[in-house]
């Protein structure tokens, strides 16, 4: 396989902003929320039955595999993309997204979620007060990232994919071994990211993309 150097590209040249208002319950649509610490999450019961009754709310359409993110809380890292399946309804506020035919899902859904990333959105967020401090999507669109071929998307997502999977079945594994055990396990999983890393442009980009906080 021939790999090609990577390209900065604003994020805005990958994502359009979908703003489509629904009434979940006419619409028979399941209602979720976006949190920091688990993504997309179901409503509470009680909540999905008595929400109607605030009438100025507003909520809006989540396509199966759009993303979305609480432009306060993105500098934490409450963005997530819908893998459910189906389409669900979220608040208002929040910024929904699609993602062009150009691009790979799996490879935009770990980068955007890198605590590197983060970082970034914590560059670009604006307000007076840190704590009202906010990255609306005319200020996303046009950060920059390096980007490599489609072709390449799909092969560091295939590889992702495999690494969580090897990485789960160590998990399982670890609950019956010893501490020397895990080392081992923790120094494989090193060494492979290593490796993908020489192949990949040098490593000089996807080191970017790999490496944890």
């Amino acid at each position: 396989m021939t790999f090609y150097a990577w390209e900065q590209r604003k994020l805005g040249n990958f994502f359009r902003q979908t703003i489509n208002y629904v009434n979940p319950s006419k619409a028979n649509l399941e209602l979720w929320s976006l949190t920091v610490e688990k993504g997309l999450t179901p409503k509470a019961e009680r909540y999905n039955r008595s929400f109607l009754v605030k009438k100025n709310d507003k909520f809006k359409l989540v396509k199966n595999l759009d993303y979305i993110y609480n432009p306060m809380n993105i500098t934490l890292g409450a963005l997530d993309q819908n893998t459910l399946g189906y389409n669900v309804a979220v608040s208002g506020y929040y910024i929904t997204m699609e993602l062009n035919q150009d691009a790979g899902h799996d490879f935009f859904r770990v980068l955007l979620k890198k605590p590197q990333m983060i970082n970034v959105y914590k560059r670009f967020a604006t307000g007076s007060l840190i704590e009202r401090q906010r990255v609306q999507f005319p200020t996303l669109q046009i950060i920059r990232v390096s980007v490599p071929k489609l072709s390449e998307q799909n092969s560091i997502s295939k590889l992702f994919y495999y690494l969580d999977r090897t990485i789960a079945l160590h998990q399982r594994k670890q609950l019956v071994q010893n501490a020397d055990g895990k080392y081992q396990i923790e120094s494989a999983c090193v060494m492979i990211i290593t490796r993908v890393i020489a192949r990949f442009d040098g490593g000089r980009k996807i080191n970017f993309y790999l490496k944890s906080a």
